[in-house]
């Protein structure tokens, strides 16, 4: 069986190389390269979702005891299964709400398609229907995925992080992994907020409510 210390520090360097890669998304993005900006943060999604499933499996591995080895073997599979892992992004995620839009969402994720479009964003080629190659359909190409469609990606990752990270400094939240968590300092923190400004509602929302939270029990 695969140490559980080689697991719990698995945990720790994705969310390191997801921290890298969405920098770089930021970075190609304010360059004008929006595919290679989307294919970037979709990759920084699928080590935060690696990070999420890593983590909760050591921490119930450590409370309820392991996995037989061939249950084990099955599930170390899974982290080399890319819409798995971004689906497993909205599942440990703050900001999923619950609602039927997000599981339908996540379904679809986990269905391919979210994954169909990275690689779009990356090659030119020819469109899959349901794993057939479709000689009929028009050619994919990465210069479809538009500013719209690259920043509408890149906010999600940032809106986890900001969320997470600060929920995680004011102890709403918790990794389950405490040298992950300690990744995001003040200058991690700061950075994300100043080199991003696009933010979704429930970020917003969500971000005030802690700020909000932390000052009232600071003041108590």
């Amino acid at each position: 069986m695969l140490s559980l210390n080689k697991l719990y520090n698995i945990g720790i360097g994705a969310l390191m190389n997801a921290l890298r890669l969405h920098s770089d998304a930021i970075l190609l993005y304010k360059k004008g390269r929006f595919p290679s900006a989307f294919v970037s943060s979709i990759l920084s999604q699928e080590e935060i979702g690696k990070m999420g499933m890593v983590n909760d499996f050591v921490w119930h591995s450590s409370i309820d005891g392991r996995s037989d080895e061939e249950e084990e073997k099955k599930w170390l599979k899974l982290l080399f299964m890319h819409p798995h892992k971004q689906t497993a992004f909205w599942r440990f995620s703050p900001l999923n709400d619950y609602k039927k839009a997000t599981f339908r969402l996540m379904d679809e994720i986990s269905n391919g398609k979210l994954e169909a479009q990275k690689q779009g964003a990356t090659y030119v080629g020819l469109k899959r229907i349901k794993g057939e190659i479709s000689h009929r359909g028009r050619i994919v190409d990465p210069f479809q995925i538009t500013a719209k469609i690259s920043r509408a990606q890149i906010t999600k990752i940032n809106d986890y992080l900001l969320v997470t990270g600060f929920g995680v400094r004011y102890e709403f939240y918790s990794l389950d992994n405490d040298h992950a968590e300690a990744l995001f300092t003040k200058k991690v923190l700061n950075s994300l907020d100043r080199e991003w400004k696009y933010r979704s509602n429930a970020a917003i929302k969500n971000l005030k409510a802690m700020h909000v939270a932390a000052k009232k029990l600071v003041n108590e």
